[in-house]
């Protein structure tokens, strides 16, 4: 579409009607007017080879050379491009996801309480029939249950601390990464050498 003059009310002419065209995953087609470069800025993009950041000074200086007046606003790869568009997709994604494993992790917590229960009926019925109140065997039954949530919590707690810390400390030691495969294994070798020792402390007084 061109417009003549830069009066109130221009003078518009049609120079030509496209089809639609969708440019957004969330709605479908919308009405769109085409102007001459000259009304608006303009869009172009570049098939590079390699790394497309390493050429950002060279396109800058390519533009600078046909015209000093022209100035880039931004600049930025299909792939990010790609994940502004879509972040809220992605995001609606992650966290569907993360509900998803939340109640995969209470059905498996739900399954593995009422095994337990069913494994443990005929002493519930013994202890009822002993005398056993109700609170006691609704305790009895619930144990199990909270064990598991409150050690998932110390988990959950645990791996948010520690990855804090690895965090600090690689801002404060150089070459210290969050995930350090050798840290964790001394740690883990660590651990099981105390835990041998004091088995074997244990066998040698029971034997004495």
């Amino acid at each position: 579409m061109l417009t003549e003059g830069r009066s109130q009310t221009p003078d518009w002419q049609i120079v030509g009607v496209v089809g639609d065209t969708n440019e957004n995953i969330r709605k479908g087609a919308e009405a769109t007017v085409f102007t001459p470069h000259k009304y608006r800025l303009s869009t172009f993009a570049l098939r590079t080879e390699g790394d497309p950041k390493a050429l950002a000074s060279l396109v800058r200086d390519a533009v600078g050379q046909v015209n000093p007046n022209f100035f880039i606003l931004q600049m930025m790869t299909q792939s990010e491009e790609i994940d502004r568009t879509i972040y809220q997709e992605r995001l609606v994604a992650t966290l569907s996801a993360l509900f998803g494993m939340l109640a995969l992790a209470c059905i498996g917590l739900y399954g593995l309480v009422a095994y337990g229960v069913a494994r443990r009926t005929h002493e519930i019925g013994v202890r009822m029939a002993f005398g056993a109140r109700r609170h006691e065997i609704l305790w009895l039954t619930a144990r199990l249950g909270l064990v598991l949530t409150v050690v998932g919590i110390v988990i959950v707690i645990g791996l948010g601390v520690a990855a804090g810390v690895t965090r600090y400390l690689q801002s404060l030691l150089y070459g210290v990464r969050p995930t350090d495969p050798w840290t964790f294994a001394y740690r883990d070798f660590a651990g099981l050498h105390r835990h041998l020792r004091v088995l074997r402390s244990s066998a040698a007084s029971d034997a004495g």
